[in-house]
């Protein structure tokens, strides 16, 4: 296991071992990403306990009454979670992030910037949503999935695995992006197509209906998209 690894488990750790008074999980993260990180992630902050579930609160955010927040759970500076909305497990919403409605961020799952999250969305595992991007409708994003910049996730689409979706490109639909595709752009991945392996959708590409791509394919959007499959495709002009 690397040293991001146990720094991760370790935080888990319902009592963790003190290292110079210090969480020895704090220590592996400092010992990776130097002292200042440390000394970010133990600064004074006004904070009290949500009435709905007993999670901390930064006097800075806002928490709805209605809303849930996990006793492990953390949500920090201008971060607002209103609705039904709730933050469980390890969770983690900060910046200026908005989870609303009936949306469930869980696990170690992480919603930052300016991220906004809806509907019936669900954000768990070691998924991170951050940026200007959007997850609305029954959408799901997990794993180690990433999901940034004005991407838009919605409907029942599904980003998984260590899928990247990022730029202004929209996955909906039942479309599901996973494995190590990456997804950037302003391409689109709708309908019941499927996007996985180490394939990339880029530009203007639109990949519909039940489009199988898959492999080391590259989609650059020069050409319409109409076929059902494509294994190690690389469009011309693309690198």
């Amino acid at each position: 296991m690397d040293l991001q690894g146990l720094a991760k488990s370790l935080s888990q750790s319902a009592s963790p071992l003190l290292v110079f008074g210090w969480p020895i999980h704090l220590v592996c993260w400092a010992a990776l990403k130097g002292w200042d990180y440390l000394k970010h992630r133990v600064r004074k902050v006004e904070a009290h306990r949500h009435p709905k579930g007993g999670g901390w609160v930064a006097d800075t955010a806002y928490v709805a009454n209605t809303a849930y927040v996990g006793p492990y759970a953390v949500v920090e500076d201008h971060a607002q979670v209103c609705g039904e909305a709730q933050v469980r497990g390890r969770a983690r919403v900060y910046g200026r992030a908005h989870v609303a409605d009936e949306a469930r961020v869980s696990d170690c799952a992480e919603v930052y910037g300016h991220a906004r999250v809806r509907g019936r969305a669900r954000i768990f595992d070691e998924a991170e949503v951050y940026g200007d991007a959007r997850i609305g409708d029954e959408a799901q994003v997990y794993g180690e999935a990433r999901v940034s910049g004005w991407a838009e996730v919605c409907g029942e689409a599904q980003v998984y695995d260590k899928a990247q979706v990022f730029g202004r490109t929209e996955v909906c639909d039942e479309a599901q992006v996973y494995d190590k595709a990456r997804i950037f752009g302003r391409a689109e991945v709708c309908g019941e197509a499927h996007v996985r392996g180490r394939a990339r959708v880029v530009g203007h590409a639109r990949i519909p209906g039940h489009a199988r791509i898959e492999g080391n394919a590259v989609m650059d959007g020069k050409r319409r998209w109409a076929g059902r499959s494509a294994t190690d495709v690389r469009r011309s002009g693309s690198r």
